[in-house]
């Protein structure tokens, strides 16, 4: 089944504990945290001290995304904070391999990253590998959240799906940016299992109509 991820950067900053706690009260199974230091992306959020403070208040999985460069200097503290995956970016780091395994010595999932502009052949040898727990195909340029789904990356899951089945390789596709009720069934018909969205499930009064909204739209129930 496709699972839904709460990104809480699309929350109200003023109300996070009320955005993490609407997501766990509906049963969303899946908190995306974004982490980012302002270099990689031109934004800054969510240190190891809040996502700490955080924790206690969700009992589903805690998914940080890692947009910052150097991740392997917060590997620690994010599991330490309570992380139980952690996805780091292609394009911040070297000794991927290693990164990966860092990661899951630590007792998370490990996940890999891809901008819109990183062609998925980059990611292979590490699929191949079985290294890669979650590919998280972002779909929108990293940073902020509300911006436009690119639907050119369309091409890019259903290839990485494809890949997959005729491999047998164990790992997730996730996509991030610009998911809502009006084009998640594309992506779904494309291949992914993780749907993560900010702006499409806090960006009204009522996370649990959006939620129920983007569910009906995988269901293709209108």
């Amino acid at each position: 089944m496709v699972r839904l991820a709460a990104s809480v950067l699309g929350a109200d900053p003023l109300r996070l504990a009320d955005a993490v706690k609407a997501a766990d009260d509906y049963g969303i199974p899946v908190l995306h945290i974004d982490a980012m230091d302002g270099n990689f992306a031109p934004n800054i959020a969510f240190g190891p001290d809040t996502v700490k403070a955080m924790r206690p208040l969700f009992k589903g999985f805690f998914d940080v995304h890692l947009m910052l460069l150097h991740p392997e200097l917060y590997l620690e503290r994010y599991a330490a904070a309570g992380a139980d995956g952690m996805t780091v970016h292609l394009e911040t780091t070297t000794h991927h391999l290693r990164r990966l395994a860092t990661i899951r010595q630590l007792g998370c999932r490990a996940g890999l990253a891809i901008n819109p502009g990183t062609p998925l052949e980059a990611a292979l040898e590490l699929l191949r590998l079985e290294a890669v727990d979650t590919l998280l195909v972002m779909s929108v340029n990293p940073g902020f959240s509300g911006s436009s789904f690119i639907e050119a990356l369309l091409r890019k899951i259903e290839r990485a799906r494809a890949l997959r089945d005729e491999h047998g390789w164990s790992f997730d596709i996730a996509i991030d940016g610009g998911m809502n009720a009006s084009n998640v069934k594309a992506v779904v018909d494309a291949g992914v299992d993780i749907v993560v969205s900010g702006s499409g499930l806090y960006g009204g009064p009522s996370l649990a109509e959006r939620a129920a909204a983007l569910e009906r739209a995988i269901a293709n129930e209108g």
